[in-house]
């Protein structure tokens, strides 16, 4: 594995005074009603910011295509060439972020609700990708799969997570289909009841 720079951009760099912040899907952030609130704001959530480079905290394998690219007005994180035989176990073998240590230990011995919103690459009617939690200590919830058009879509999976043990940092890993690509526009992890 390897430390992600993102430092190749198509289109307007970052430091351009001129680029405009892109604001989160409103689906993916939480509200005060919402039962995503469940650890209160002290512990608060966890969410993918690609305004800020480099990516702190994200690792990549060898051969998984990575960029950030602007697509109507907004930042996305453009990913293709995922390995099929990737593990979803430690860092995961997809592009990887690692969350807050202060929400690792939150979320420890909780549920979590983790939100994508994605869709096939520009040009692409359809496309597959999977997502993965992994604690890097007691487990992992597995690649979770999903197809997207090419619009973008909010896509959720929920998961146990263990109680942690020694607190290796967790990560959320998303794997693009070995053929394609997927654009990416944001990526939320929230702790929520057990029902």
């Amino acid at each position: 594995m390897r430390s992600v720079r993102l430092g190749f951009f198509r289109g307007k760099r970052r430091e351009d005074p001129r680029w405009s912040t892109p604001k989160p899907a409103k689906d993916l952030m939480p509200d005060e009603t919402s039962e995503e609130t469940i650890l209160g704001s002290d512990a608060g959530y966890f969410r993918l910011v690609l305004d800020r480079y480099p990516l702190e905290g994200a690792v990549a394998p060898d051969g998984l295509h990575v960029e950030v690219v602007e697509r109507s007005g907004r930042s996305v994180l453009l990913l293709s060439g995922g390995d099929p035989d990737a593990a979803s176990h430690s860092l995961t073998g997809g592009f990887s972020i690692r969350v807050s240590d202060s929400f690792e230990s939150a979320v420890s011995g909780r549920r979590v609700r983790v939100k994508i919103s994605a869709r096939a690459a520009q040009g692409l009617a359809d496309a597959e990708f999977s997502v993965a939690y992994s604690t890097n200590d007691v487990g992992n919830s597995g690649w979770k799969s999903h197809s997207v058009g090419n619009q973008f879509e909010t896509l959720s999976f929920e998961w146990d997570v263990p109680t942690m043990v020694n607190g290796n940092g967790d990560y959320v890993g998303i794997l693009p289909g070995q053929v394609g690509a997927i654009e990416v526009a944001g990526l939320t992890v929230f702790a929520i009841s057990r029902e």
